[in-house]
């Protein structure tokens, strides 16, 4: 039987793929099987022939796994592959962790201090200084009232733990639970959990949905608060 060249625009399930050099031999169409792969069709078997180096695979042969429309005026070959055929694709919504992510630990200072008052013997001040190294952090304010008293305020040493996302501080902390509970300065030893320490850390359930289709598809997302 005659077999013809050509090349040809392919399509997988409605999706584009680009175009292809293929085989017209009477009703059936050979394709390169290294071209079907780059289409997205995996794991398939059918009758294959070695043709100037290359592996064809008989698109006749796939039937019914793979079925295929030939338009010769258009030149374009429409492929229909069942779900077991094709690659899974995932779409995550969440944030993903940046490749080669690199959290620093440099040493580092602040100081920060504001003034207010009514002349220069009527004033009040407020500062606050920290000191990191590492994974530590030493962090201290005070206060001076209008009648030139300075008040210690919060005081504490901090080392984060990031790999098991806990926290160790030593000092005075304020806590709160939430708008429909109460806070209070405590001082003391803490061990608490801290997912602050890592920010792509996904702590509650997501939701899942996995299917199958066979003709190209648009899902719809809606989230709400």
């Amino acid at each position: 039987m005659e077999t013809e060249r050509a090349i040809l625009q392919v399509s997988v399930n409605q999706i584009e793929s680009g175009e292809v050099v293929a085989l017209v031999r009477g009703p059936d169409v050979l394709v390169r099987v290294s071209d079907l792969e780059r289409a997205g069709v995996r794991g398939f078997g059918g009758r294959r022939e070695t043709i100037a180096g290359d592996v064809y695979v008989s698109l006749a042969s796939l039937v019914p796994a793979v079925s295929f429309d030939f338009d010769e005026r258009a030149l374009t070959l429409r492929l229909t592959a069942t779900p077991s055929l094709l690659a899974t694709t995932v779409q995550d919504f969440l944030q993903s962790r940046p490749t080669g992510l690199i959290y620093t630990r440099d040493s580092s200072a602040f100081l920060n201090a504001s003034i207010s008052g009514i002349d220069f013997e009527r004033y009040t001040w407020t500062g606050e200084g920290g000191l990191s190294i590492r994974n530590t952090l030493l962090y201290g304010t005070a206060f001076r009232d209008e009648m030139g008293v300075f008040s210690r305020g919060l005081t504490s040493f901090t080392v984060d733990d990031r790999e098991h996302l806990v926290r160790y501080l030593v000092g005075d902390r304020f806590d709160a639970t939430g708008p429909l509970g109460g806070s209070a300065q405590l001082g003391g030893v803490s061990i608490a959990r801290e997912f602050s320490l890592d920010p792509y850390y996904v702590r509650f359930p997501t939701v899942g949905l996995s299917g199958a289709v066979f003709t190209r598809s648009t899902a719809e997302v809606t989230a709400s608060e």
